[in-house]
């Protein structure tokens, strides 16, 4: 991961599992969250990374908590999505709920 323009900006990695890319995020200086449906992830993800435990979040992509909505300036993404197919990919109202206007999803 490099670090870019995204430094002042706020990112969510969707479907984030055990919080592996939320804590390879914060290790380079960026303000990321964990966003994820299971909450049995997310507890082995807050037992892993103790000191991030407040960044993991419990909830739907599809039907983000109101807090989470228009949010984030990039959505980190690179195994939630891929498992659905581009036409639904396209469709999805989570991802365009908790993105500010302008941003990026990588």
């Amino acid at each position: 991961m490099r670090r870019t323009d995204w430094d002042a900006k706020y990112q969510l990695v969707p479907g984030c599992g055990h919080g592996h890319e939320v804590a390879l995020a914060v290790a380079h200086g960026l303000d990321a969250t964990g966003l994820n449906i299971a909450p049995t992830g997310l507890a082995e993800a807050r037992a892993k990374y103790p000191h991030l435990a407040e960044r993991f979040v419990t909830g739907n992509l599809f039907d983000p908590p109101e807090e989470m909505r228009g949010a984030y300036d990039v959505v980190l993404e690179h195994t939630c999505m891929s498992v659905l197919c581009l036409r639904r990919y396209v469709r999805i109202t989570g991802v365009a709920s908790i993105s500010r206007c302008g941003a990026e999803v990588s």
